[in-house]
């Protein structure tokens, strides 16, 4: 998933593609905590 953020970053710009990223990190934190939560 990481490699089509920035594969987009030429397409939509490097700005926009470190949003993504960002956002991106914060969809895995989100979804590590639900896994520990089950644990």
């Amino acid at each position: 998933m990481k490699e089509v953020i920035l594969q987009m970053s030429v397409y939509a710009g490097f700005p926009a593609a470190l949003n993504r990223m960002f956002a991106f990190k914060e969809v895995l934190e989100e979804k590590s905590e639900r896994i520990n939560l089950l644990d």
